[in-house]
């Protein structure tokens, strides 16, 4: 923790990546975070859109975001779903099976393929559905 600390006229200065955390009375309603490493195309939107609709969550209710994001302190995050991210990409010292709802840190983590892998492949879609998502969402 001190390694990571300046101090600038007795003040203690944190690293930039500390300040991305999102503040919990900024985003309120998120509970489920989808972190993939295109989070912008219009593509991958409408298919998390669908998703996250099946599984009963209002688009309110999740955000989508690049691994770069620092959510670890965001209180009211329950799920955590990785498309085609690795634990390394986040900092984690873990590792996730794959499709399937592991608890760690207080958070429910789903590690899958990316996107457009299961968009495009029936098999991956039902076995994320099956494994992961029905079990996670109580569906």
């Amino acid at each position: 923790m001190f390694l990571n600390t300046l101090f600038i006229n007795k003040k203690i200065i944190m690293p930039s990546f500390k300040n991305k955390t999102p503040p919990d009375d900024l985003m309120p309603d998120i509970r489920t975070l989808l972190i993939l490493n295109d989070p912008g195309t219009e593509e991958n939107k409408a298919f998390a859109t669908k998703i996250m609709a099946a599984c009963q969550l209002r688009p309110e209710q999740y955000k989508m975001a690049a691994p770069g994001m620092n959510f670890r302190n965001a209180k009211q995050i329950r799920e955590i779903i990785l498309f085609g991210v690795s634990e390394k990409e986040l900092g984690l010292n873990v590792r996730f099976p794959k499709n399937k709802a592991i608890t760690f840190q207080y958070k429910i983590w789903i590690k899958t393929d990316e996107l457009k892998a299961i968009m495009n492949n029936q098999s991956l879609k039902n076995e994320f559905w099956k494994n992961a998502l029905k079990p996670c969402f109580g569906l």
